[in-house]
């Protein structure tokens, strides 16, 4: 979906578009949402003051996201080889600021060298780098991943079969519609604003072999998500951060 489409799309958002130009285009691929259900008060030592944990069913929720990126560019350049597609790993979890619900992300695990170093230098993103592979057959889909930049250990691989489109609940919106990502810079809040269409959503079977995404925090997400589903993916715009 080209640019033009995306911001023609804007009645689900929380709150209306940005009002300054957008730089950067994404597409999302492949999109799996792994969600736990965990302590507020875990989470709580993981985010710096002063951004609010937002909270649901009684827990902070912590996403381990595995998906894919392309068409990775800045505003009206074409893909760059190597740079436009790699494969990516987050670990998030929901807080507000100001009135905005968004994104905080414990770590952004890359299997593209350039890209987080950009990611880490331009928008103050905790990218790594990792060695990850994923591997499609229809509606199965294999995915591993392994940090390789010599900081704590932290693996994840995995195996899940799609299912049939179905519309997302209240609460799976919650989760997934967030269009806005936060980084805490001295003390400073600095919020990204994003933009896609709706996510469209499938069921999801999925076993995990491994998951030592979140011991780096001193926490562990163990044995099978309190929520899964997947998405195709949604194409994106992004604007700078700002104050």
């Amino acid at each position: 979906m080209p640019p033009s489409e995306i911001l023609g799309l804007t009645d689900h958002r929380p709150w209306p578009l940005p009002d300054r130009p957008w730089i950067q285009r994404q597409s999302w691929l492949d999109f799996t949402f792994l969600h736990w259900r965990v302590d507020p008060a875990v989470i709580r030592r993981c985010v710096p003051e002063p951004l609010e944990l937002d909270l649901r069913d009684g827990g902070a929720w912590v996403g381990v996201i595995p998906f894919r990126m392309a068409g990775v560019t800045l505003r009206g350049m074409p893909d760059i080889p190597y740079f436009s597609t790699f494969h990516e790993l987050n670990v998030r979890t929901y807080v507000t600021w100001e009135g905005k619900p968004g994104v905080y992300f414990l770590s952004l695990d890359a299997d593209n060298a350039l890209a987080v170093f950009a990611a880490r230098a331009w928008f103050g993103l905790p990218y790594r780098r990792a060695q990850q592979t994923s591997v499609a057959q229809g509606d199965h889909f294999a995915y591993r991943s392994r940090r390789t930049d010599g900081g704590p250990e932290a693996r994840f691989a995995a195996e899940w079969t799609v299912g049939a489109p179905r519309a997302p609940d209240e609460r799976e919106r919650w989760l997934c519609e967030r269009y806005a990502l936060f980084v805490v810079d001295g003390g400073r809040v600095r919020r990204g604003d994003v933009h896609h269409a709706p996510w469209p959503m499938r069921d999801l079977n999925i076993t995990i072999e491994e998951n030592t995404m979140t011991a780096p925090w001193g926490f562990e997400t163990p044995g099978a998500p309190d929520h899964a589903m997947f998405s195709p993916g949604v194409d994106t715009v992004l604007w700078n951060l700002t104050t």
